[in-house]
């Protein structure tokens, strides 16, 4: 009982865990990307001189805004290939959150009220790994595939950095939890 408490607490600690990481990998892979010369809306800033604004939307210095105003001026920006694929890919993080849910739900259920009774008794279990294997996978396999589709400016890189980030947390995230129930349930039945 204590086990199952502990796993439900823990599970937003995994799940910001993974995006923690992801986010700060594809922070370091921006940062050594090679538009730090571009504006957002694609307008070449080389010729410019740091402090002035860009000509083409009136922006100044791209590199000190935060994370929304950066997500937002990618998506006004952006093509509407990209803004595709971030849909996609917010999709399989929700897919992978709800899969997680339904994992807790399962094992919640099968360990505190005597769900293992009768002979198909955990049967419920199998749904959340089966539907990491033949949904979320394939789903984010796709996600992955699509991002790198299309021309490279400095805002469709931001879009792709965001997608990565909630394709791999909810891919990662769901997985730790699938596997954590899995094991605590295969624990408890035995």
């Amino acid at each position: 009982m204590q086990a199952l408490k502990l796993n439900v607490l823990m599970y937003p600690w995994h799940f910001r865990m993974c995006v923690c990481i992801c986010i700060d990998i594809l922070e370091i892979m921006d940062s050594q990307a090679t538009h730090s010369s571009e504006c957002f809306c694609g307008y070449n800033l080389i010729s410019l001189v740091a402090e002035d604004p860009c000509p083409e939307c009136g922006h100044r210095n791209i590199q000190t805004i935060d994370r929304l105003e950066k997500l937002k001026l990618a998506w006004r920006y952006s093509p509407s290939w990209p803004k595709f694929v971030f849909g996609f890919s917010v999709f399989t993080c929700l897919l992978g959150l709800g899969n997680s849910i339904l994992a807790i739900f399962f094992m919640n259920m099968l360990i505190n009220s005597q769900g293992f009774l009768g002979g198909t008794g955990g049967i419920a279990m199998i749904y959340p790994p089966l539907i990491w294997i033949f949904v979320q996978v394939p789903v984010g396999v796709l996600c992955v595939l699509l991002t790198f589709l299309g021309r490279t400016t400095k805002s469709v890189t931001v879009l792709r950095t965001y997608s990565l980030i909630f394709m791999g947390s909810g891919i990662g995230g769901s997985l730790v939890i699938v596997a954590v129930a899995s094991i605590l349930i295969v624990a408890f039945a035995f």
